[in-house]
């Protein structure tokens, strides 16, 4: 797993926690809280269709088939 490097200046603005761990996003100046939301929206998106630990998501569906044909 890589791990972002960032300047002494750099501050995590905005953070969240999503697909097992906390997401920052990591800036100079301000972050546009639109701009954040979008973003994890965006996390959460995928999260809900890939997760292997939520019941409802394609991952598990497909788990859950055991072999059989998924739409």
């Amino acid at each position: 797993m890589a791990t972002a490097m960032t300047s002494p200046a750099t501050t995590a603005a905005w953070e969240w926690r999503a697909t097992g761990t906390t997401w920052r996003i990591h800036h100079t100046g301000g972050v546009d809280a639109g701009l954040a939301a979008t973003v994890a929206q965006a996390v959460e998106r995928d999260e809900a269709r890939w997760s292997r630990f939520r019941p409802s998501s394609e991952v598990a569906r497909v788990n859950a088939a055991a072999g059989r044909p998924v739409a």
